[in-house]
């Protein structure tokens, strides 16, 4: 199994961790866990028992959005700058790895 894990510091000084795998015996998942000092919560927004179907339908919706896109329409998904954010938090990560790496 591929697998990453990413440990961060959020604004407020709480620490999160970040664990990917690329492969799930048990079909397609995502989750949110939460733990802390006052309980735990976990939010199962991609469940394996519906995660290929879930993942199909996403992808005939990025088509079809596409599709009016190309035709001159204004599409409903999301849209270049909706991926600035993530693409700077993977280069804050990416910098941190550097840093780590070159002070140990």
């Amino acid at each position: 199994m591929d697998s990453a894990q990413l440990l961060t510091v959020l604004s407020g000084g709480t620490v999160g961790l970040v664990s990917l795998g690329r492969h799930h015996p048990a079909g397609d998942m995502a989750r949110a866990e939460v733990f802390g000092t006052g309980g735990t919560a976990r939010c199962d927004f991609l469940d394996p028992a519906g995660g290929e179907r879930a993942q199909l339908a996403a992808l005939l919706a990025q088509a079809e959005d596409f599709a009016v896109l190309a035709g001159g329409g204004s599409g409903t998904g999301a849209a270049a700058a909706d991926a600035v954010a993530p693409l700077e938090a993977a280069e804050r990560a990416s910098a941190a790895i550097l840093a780590l790496a070159a002070a140990g």
